[in-house]
């Protein structure tokens, strides 16, 4: 059975600004739309059960492969056809572009996007494997402005020890991939902890962003949180959210970080 299209609603914003407050504002009501590849097939087979979008399709500030002295910035609205056919990319980071050219046929690559492809995190994208070969890293945007979840010591504020790169979800939990900064002593310090095995714990540090008292049994039930830090800790609340250091080793081109230690996190 096909969905009923005028069930559905779609805004299109003139700027990421308008389009990121609609959806802070709207409490998750509102959902963005990239491409669209994946929830068109939902959409024609009537499983799509969210009816609100926001449409960022021509959003100048997600549009685009910006290339600098110190890095390649491949924007979330980037299409598989764009990065196949960039020159650059193709030079520095081919698998990307092998990646591109394996997903779906030439009417998704045209507008299907990287963004897409990461956010709606199925286990059969073709571009996330090669983005964690080459340690690329994910800027997440907001009303609140571009930020990384920063990784922390004991949930210290003052004490950053490195940033986390890569969240999703899997069978076991929330799995997080990470880098501890060497520069900073007590990056190398932990570093040197978890290679022991005298560390291994973490845990999460969030504020509530939807929550609601049960009238009759006083429990206290949490649907949505806004994640702020995931933090190193020495004795973790959930036994089974632990740490273990990857594989550390130098990148080609601009992902040149020898000293840089990847952090493979089990669960959360």
């Amino acid at each position: 059975m096909r969905s009923y299209v005028p069930a559905y609603d779609l805004r299109v914003p003139a700027t990421l600004e308008e389009a990121l407050a609609l959806i802070a504002e709207s409490g998750g009501s509102w959902r963005p739309f990239a491409g669209g590849t994946d929830l068109m097939v939902l959409l024609e087979a009537g499983k799509l059960p969210q009816t609100r979008y926001v449409s960022l399709r021509g959003l100048d500030a997600l549009t685009g492969v910006i290339v600098s002295k110190d890095e390649i910035v491949v924007r979330a609205l980037t299409t598989y056809a764009e990065i196949r056919g960039h020159d650059e990319l193709a030079r520095e980071f081919p698998l990307l572009g092998a990646a591109a050219r394996e997903t779906g046929g030439i009417a998704t690559q045209n507008r299907g996007t990287i963004g897409g492809n990461i956010a709606n995190a199925s286990p059969a994208a073709d571009t996330p494997p090669a983005l964690l070969a080459y340690d690329a890293s994910l800027d997440l945007v907001s009303v609140r402005g571009i930020r990384r979840v920063p990784m922390l010591f004991q949930h210290n504020p003052s004490e950053p020890v490195g940033i986390w790169l890569e969240l999703r979800e899997d069978h076991r939990g929330l799995f997080a991939r990470g880098r501890l900064i060497p520069e900073v002593a007590r990056g190398r310090e932990l570093l040197s902890l978890l290679r022991a095995g005298a560390i291994d714990g973490l845990s999460i540090g969030f504020r509530t962003s939807k929550a609601r008292i049960d009238p009759k049994t006083r429990i206290r039930r949490i649907y949505a949180v806004d994640l702020w830090e995931i933090s190193i800790v020495t004795f973790p609340m959930m036994d089974l959210a632990r740490i273990a250091p990857g594989q550390t080793g130098r990148r080609k081109a601009r992902l040149d970080r020898s000293l840089e230690a990847a952090i493979s996190v089990f669960k959360l």
